[in-house]
């Protein structure tokens, strides 16, 4: 009789793990908080911090699409860098709109936690990004000698995205993510400055944390 209910108790959790795979799109909001990086002309990695809203449609368990909005400061002096005696500084308001496609690796399914409550397996998944976006940038270039900085550029410009990131599940409807990417530019002046032997456009970064909501727009098309 024991070994009898061991085998239905474990039929029932593989039934029920089974009516909550997912196998229809899931959508999901997120807003996070973070910093940012410019590789430019001005200062070494100066740090600003950065912040983000967005949607991600996930077509299965691999494939996603993220749209997003980043708003952002990226800082930047020549104080204690090679270019010192050039005594430059910046300040540069950013404002990103992106889209990105996304790999997860692993297949997301229904599992139990220790207390019992259904939870989503594995609880952490990582994953690749690519796409582009725009960028609005407007600088602040501070100094004692300005007549090499130019202000005859135009304010908006294309940026192609790459990186990684994580997700954390919390429960069935709140998690937890991390991302990191690199942006690379199609002009050399997010930090208002361009001297003539530069021969690169600019790169930043950005690294945020996420708090995500999701939600199943189809419940009923759940497989039992």
């Amino acid at each position: 009789m024991r070994y009898l209910l061991v085998i239905s108790v474990f039929i029932f959790s593989a039934s029920t793990s089974a009516q909550y795979r997912k196998d229809w799109p899931v959508m999901e909001v997120m807003a996070g908080a973070g910093i940012t990086t410019v590789l430019g002309d001005i200062g070494v990695y100066g740090i600003g911090p950065a912040f983000n809203a967005g949607f991600r449609y996930r077509f299965n368990n691999n494939f996603s699409i993220a749209t997003s909005i980043h708003p952002a400061l990226a800082l930047g002096s020549d104080a204690n860098t090679r270019n010192e005696s050039r005594g430059l500084s910046y300040k540069t308001f950013l404002l990103e709109p992106t889209v990105q496609f996304e790999y997860f690796f692993f297949k997301e399914r229904r599992g139990f936690d220790r207390m019992g409550r259904l939870i989503s397996v594995p609880r952490i998944r990582p994953y690749l990004f690519g796409g582009g976006g725009g960028v609005y940038f407007n600088p602040k270039v501070e100094g004692e000698n300005l007549s090499s900085v130019s202000t005859d550029y135009s304010k908006f410009t294309w940026t192609v995205i790459g990186g990684a990131g994580f997700i954390y599940t919390l429960n069935k409807e709140w998690l937890l993510g991390a991302e990191f990417g690199g942006r690379y530019l199609t002009v050399d002046y997010l930090d208002g400055y361009s001297p003539s032997a530069s021969k690169a456009n600019d790169l930043y970064y950005m690294a945020s944390v996420n708090l995500i909501y999701r939600w199943e727009p189809s419940p009923h098309r759940r497989r039992l």
